[in-house]
C-alpha cells in the first residue's frame, strides 16, 4: 500500500552514506548503510527481515520536489515462533516473564497471538527515506498499522524518534519489533470495542 509521505519533525541521526544516485534512488538507499548497523547494507537488512513476507520498494515525490524512499514490509504472524511474540508483548507492556508463571503465561500469550490472529492478518511497517542534495540520505519517516482480515487498514501510528531507533535495531537485529507488538495490542483492544 503507497502512504502519502509521513512527516516527521524528529529526525534520527542516522545519515547516510555514501553513493546516493539521483538516477537511482532504491539502489542508493539499498546499497547505503545506518549509524544504527553499519555491518549491513539497507537493503540486506530490510529484504531479508525474517519476518516480512516481503519488502516493497517505492520513490515518492514530495509536494516541494523531495524525493522519498519507501519501504514497506508486511509482519506475517506466521513466522513468529510463539514464544518471542509472547517475550515481546511483555517488553510492549513493560513485564518481565519473571513476573508469572511460564506455564501460565505462555498459554495466555498463545491465546492472545491466536485471537489476534483471527482480527488482524498483519502488521505493515512503513520507512520513508529522504534523499539529500549532497548524494546523502537519511531517515525521514516511520509508521505503522495493522491490516484486518477484511483488508481494511487499523489507523497509521507515527513513530517517535525512540521507537524509530527501537524498531530499527529490532530488523537489523531480528527480533520482532516490539513497536509493533505495541500496535498489535493496541489494536486489538480497539477490535475488542468494536464488539
Amino acid at each position: 500500500m503507497k502512504l502519502k509521505p509521513l512527516f516527521s519533525l524528529l529526525l534520527l541521526p542516522l545519515l547516510l552514506l555514501s553513493g546516493c544516485s539521483k538516477s537511482d534512488p532504491i539502489s542508493a538507499v539499498k546499497e547505503g548503510v545506518l549509524e544504527v548497523d553499519k555491518g549491513t547494507t539497507v537493503g540486506k537488512a530490510f529484504d531479508n527481515y525474517k519476518y516480512f513476507k516481503k519488502a516493497s520498494w517505492s520513490v515518492l515525490k514530495t509536494d516541494n520536489g523531495r524525493t522519498l524512499v519507501e519501504v514497506c514490509g508486511m509482519i506475517d504472524f506466521d513466522k513468529v515462533p510463539d514464544q518471542e511474540f509472547a517475550d515481546s508483548i511483555l517488553e510492549a507492556q513493560g513485564l518481565s516473564k519473571d513476573q508469572f508463571d511460564a506455564n501460565e503465561m505462555t498459554k495466555a500469550l498463545a491465546k492472545i497471538k491466536k485471537d489476534i490472529k483471527k482480527m488482524i492478518k498483519g502488521s505493515e511497517l512503513v520507512v520513508q527515506f529522504k534523499l539529500n542534495e549532497d548524494d546523502t540520505f537519511e531517515l525521514y519517516a516511520m509508521a505503522s498499522h495493522g491490516v484486518k482480515l477484511n483488508g481494511e487498514n487499523t489507523p497509521d501510528t507515527a513513530f517517535n524518534e525512540e521507537m524509530q531507533n527501537k524498531t530499527l535495531k529490532d530488523v537489523y537485529e531480528e527480533h520482532l519489533p516490539v513497536t509493533i507488538t505495541a500496535l498489535i495490542l493496541a489494536a486489538d483492544a480497539s477490535m475488542e470495542e468494536e464488539k
